[in-house]
């Protein structure tokens, strides 16, 4: 499907954290696709939700790699990149879902943490390149290995 497609009844979108890292890091497949999706929700004026969640995995290795220029371009993105990009806070209601999440579908919790701030956010989809999360039900989960240009 394309990025227009996929978009199409789109309004809130959450995003896992592999489509930033993907973006960032110029991967030569997502990247495109990213970039693509990012300039059709701004056009779209779709609101971005990813839970703070998506910046501990983000800076976690670079951090450990000691790449502090790729962390400090991590975290100008995140804060800063001109998106309508929201990032969440973890409150008990997100924690609650996270849990529930957890139990239903045996989600590890990130992921678990990761889809209770896109459903709690009222997103009516979930941006991810995890597959498996297809099988929780209480969001529109797409795959970006699924879409194109």
């Amino acid at each position: 499907m394309t990025v227009q497609q996929a978009l199409a009844p789109v309004d809130r979108l959450g995003i896992d954290t592999a489509p930033f890292i993907y973006f960032i890091e110029n991967h030569p497949t997502y990247a495109p696709i990213i970039q693509s999706l990012f300039l059709e929700a701004d056009a779209r004026q779709i609101k971005l939700i990813t839970s703070v969640v998506t910046v501990t995995e983000v800076l976690t290795l670079p951090y450990r790699s000691g790449l502090l220029s790729l962390a400090q371009q991590y975290r100008n993105y995140m804060l800063n990149s001109g998106l309508p990009l929201s990032l969440q806070n973890i409150d008990l209601n997100i924690a609650e879902t996270a849990a529930q999440l957890r139990a239903q579908y045996n989600l590890k919790t990130p992921d678990a943490f990761q889809l209770a701030t896109a459903i709690e956010g009222k997103c009516t989809a979930f941006l991810t390149n995890d597959r498996a999360l297809q099988k929780v039900l209480a969001i529109r989960v797409i795959v970006l290995e699924d879409m194109t240009v």
